[in-house]
């Protein structure tokens, strides 16, 4: 079933292709999608595999009081969703340094620019690891290569199909 649903993935990203033939295509993902809506895609974004396998793992070691991670993070992206999401959309911009820059200049920008990519980069590891953790038990095999390979076809996938494929 898991290499089927990455498959049906897969063919929807091939068609969704088309949609990212510019630098601001591939961003907005080919159309203008409502604030609210990018506020909760950011919410499922940090609230997947890594957040529940992780908080699982953690309520199974130390109580079920783990669960309130997801919860705040929860309330916290509803808010951004709500009060922070409209603004920043307003400004035009499709990257947080991009809409700092606009208020305090290009050196802000950058060092805005190297701290996402570390915090991303944290990010796309611990998912990439809860990904594989499960498709490791689903599939059988060993975890290490799961990882692997789980981050590979993420990083393809994104890199080739632009941000249509995410959203």
């Amino acid at each position: 079933m898991t290499l089927a649903y990455m498959a049906a993935m897969g063919l929807i990203s091939i068609s969704a292709r088309r949609y990212a033939k510019s630098a601001g295509s591939f961003t907005s993902g080919g159309t203008r999608y409502p604030a609210f809506l990018i506020g909760f895609l950011l919410m499922s974004e940090f609230i997947g595999t890594a957040t529940s396998v992780g908080t699982t793992q953690t309520a199974y070691k130390v109580g079920l009081s783990a669960a309130w991670n997801v919860l705040a993070l929860t309330i916290g992206f509803v808010l951004y969703a709500i009060l922070l999401a409209p603004r920043f959309k307003q400004l035009g911009e499709n990257t947080i340094s991009g809409a700092l820059a606009k208020a305090y200049g290009r050196p802000t920008k950058l060092a805005t620019s190297l701290i996402m990519i570390f915090a991303l980069q944290i990010v796309a590891v611990s998912t990439y690891a809860g990904g594989g953790t499960i498709l490791a038990a689903l599939l059988n095999v060993d975890r290490a290569s799961a990882i692997v390979i789980t981050g590979a076809i993420a990083t393809l996938y994104v890199s080739v199909r632009g941000m249509r494929s995410v959203i």
